[in-house]
């Protein structure tokens, strides 16, 4: 259970919880698994180094959760915990991120396909409603061999007559 005695065994907050906890007998990571807090985060407690816990409103509940399981007064240490780390949270910078330049498509340029597009449409239309031609005419008579499928006469099938109305037999049903 001996420990090297690193930065934290000074007078600070870190210190004093480390030469609590080895006044006690406990490992470290005994702690950390009953107080469920990462080691990480009780090892930087003690060794000082704050900037590596999560947040300033973590780090408190950390030192007071740590602080009631060694026995020791939960409000003193936190009280010094913050007196320690107002200076850390006083040099913060808050660097906020420049927004991006927007990047896409110009508004001219879909209004340039928008008007291409239904010149386009409008081509094709004009194309297609100038011939004589209907759309009718356009679809080809059914070929002999699946009129005769239909019931329909050979004679019927080329003289592109509409197929009667009565539903064909099958031959299968009886």
């Amino acid at each position: 259970m001996t420990e090297n005695a690193g930065p934290g065994t000074g007078p600070g907050v870190g210190g004093l919880l480390r030469a609590s906890r080895l006044r006690i007998g406990e490992d470290l990571r005994d702690v950390a698994a009953a107080l469920y807090i990462r080691y990480n985060y009780l090892n930087a407690i003690e060794e000082g180094r704050y900037e590596a816990l999560p947040g300033p409103t973590y780090a408190v509940g950390f030192v007071r959760v740590y602080a009631e399981h060694l026995g020791l007064d939960a409000g003193e240490v936190v009280r010094r915990f913050k007196a320690e780390t107002a200076a850390l949270s006083e040099m913060k910078e808050l660097v906020f991120p420049s927004p991006l330049p927007e990047s896409g498509v110009p508004s001219g340029a879909i209004l340039f396909m928008g008007i291409l597009i239904a010149g386009l449409a409008y081509g094709i239309w004009y194309i297609n409603s100038t011939h004589d031609k209907s759309i009718a005419d356009l679809i080809p008579a059914v070929p002999e061999r699946f009129a005769t499928l239909l019931g329909e006469g050979s004679k019927d099938a080329g003289s592109g007559a509409p197929a009667s109305a009565a539903p064909a037999r099958s031959s299968v049903l009886g």
